[in-house]
């Protein structure tokens, strides 16, 4: 663990112009993505297994224009930098009283720095974890983006609180709470109790926009090329919606995570968006029916970006794609990466939307099988769980939209 100095404690002033956010949590499972512990309307999400063949292109055999070569996969590319948030912010807006413990729960983790070895790509990729997930528990994500050529933070921050559960006394649809909950968690400024039993928030040192400035003003120090992602301007201690540059960022996040970077790329236009089984956020309107959650029915300042979506289909048929990735900007339909014998067969450039229906290895579930550090499967039929990222079975598939998550311009191909 690389020790951070202690930075004095600043003021902080957040003019964020947001609104609101989403994701989609299941509703037994709180880590739950797009379909695991929904009703059916939730398990549309997709294309029928029928997709057209000719055009794919057999696992191990995509050409990854302008990306690293999966096949020559090593460790020694990146470098990896744990960030102690704590000495960063003021304790007394936070939950974290004290220095954090690597092996400790969200949000008083390190944040992961990873930094690649040799010429670096200018977009940062800022991953968000699932709803009582840390860093630590994607570093194999964290991995393949820093081998695509990325400088990548996993970012802690309070993800305590799924959004089903802060919504679920509440008229959901009608007050607009996902929205309004998704804003609180990138604030951490209070707009609704976050769970209404306990009427617990997000606060202020603990949202994901005060958690990533405080940690890429720190990451500059250690390296200076970080400062890039900072505006010219900013000035210590003072954060407004400009400081973050967010047009040389990819976002991209599991679970809640996704649906807080989904959230993310509609109010800030990113570089790029990338997500992981989740953000597919629906609510229920006066009428009783579910329908795509407020914040993905505003203005998207991220339309015609590159977004990507990797989800478990769960054995569910996929005729029609899931009416939350509909309103995300993802469509018409979804691409199936399996193939009859359970090969990955993928597209490249890739399907803005695609699904798998391996199974997870043992002790994991679907929804984590696509993200989550000793869950995700090295064969289609989840025999063991990948140990290296390279072992996993959607390695590939996840690099080669890291890969594209970057424009054509910034990243030549």
């Amino acid at each position: 663990m690389n020790s951070l100095s202690s930075q004095s404690t600043f003021a902080l002033v957040l003019a964020l112009a947001v609104t609101q956010l989403g994701c989609n949590e299941g509703k037994d499972d709180p880590d739950v993505g797009i379909d695991a512990g929904e009703d059916a309307a939730g398990d549309d999400a997709g294309e029928d297994a029928a997709v057209d063949a000719a055009t794919d292109t057999a696992d191990g055999a995509m050409p990854l224009l302008g990306c690293a070569d999966p096949s020559a996969y090593d460790t020694s590319a990146f470098t990896r930098v744990e960030i102690d948030p704590f000495p960063l912010l003021d304790p007394a807006l936070s939950l974290c009283a004290a220095p954090v413990a690597v092996n400790g729960n969200s949000p008083c983790v390190p944040h992961l720095v990873y930094t690649p070895t040799g010429d670096a790509l200018e977009p940062l990729v800022v991953f968000l974890p699932g709803t009582n997930m840390e860093p630590n528990k994607h570093e194999r994500l964290l991995e393949t983006a820093a081998y695509a050529g990325y400088r990548t933070i996993g970012l802690a921050y309070d993800n305590t609180s799924s959004v089903q559960s802060a919504c679920e006394m509440r008229s959901d649809c009608v007050d607009r709470c996902r929205s309004r909950v998704r804003e609180e968690v990138a604030t951490g400024i209070d707009t609704v109790p976050i769970t209404a039993d306990a009427g617990r928030d997000v606060l202020f040192e603990d949202g994901i926009l005060p958690r990533l400035y405080r940690a890429l003003r720190h990451a500059a120090t250690l390296d200076p090329d970080y400062a890039v992602y900072l505006a010219p301007e900013d000035v210590a201690g003072e954060v407004d919606v400009d400081d973050i540059l967010w047009d040389k960022i990819i976002v991209a996040g599991f679970s809640q995570g996704a649906g807080m970077a989904s959230y993310l790329s509609r109010q800030h236009e990113v570089q790029g968006l990338v997500m992981f089984d989740g953000g597919a956020d629906l609510c229920t309107d006066a009428a009783g029916g579910e329908v795509p959650a407020g914040w993905l029915t505003d203005p998207d300042a991220s339309a015609g970006r590159p977004k990507f979506i990797l989800y478990h289909a769960r054995g569910f048929p996929q005729t029609t794609l899931h009416p939350g990735l509909v309103a995300t900007g993802f469509g018409p339909a979804a691409h199936e990466l399996d193939d009859a014998v359970g090969d990955v067969v993928d597209l490249d450039p890739p399907t803005p939307a695609s699904f798998t229906n391996h199974t997870p290895p043992p002790g994991a579930n679907e929804h984590n099988s696509m993200a989550r550090d000793e869950s995700m499967p090295i064969d289609f039929a989840g025999t063991d769980h990948a140990v290296e990222a390279n072992e996993a079975r959607l390695f590939e598939a996840t690099l080669l939209r890291f890969c594209h998550a970057c424009d054509d311009v910034t990243c030549p191909r």
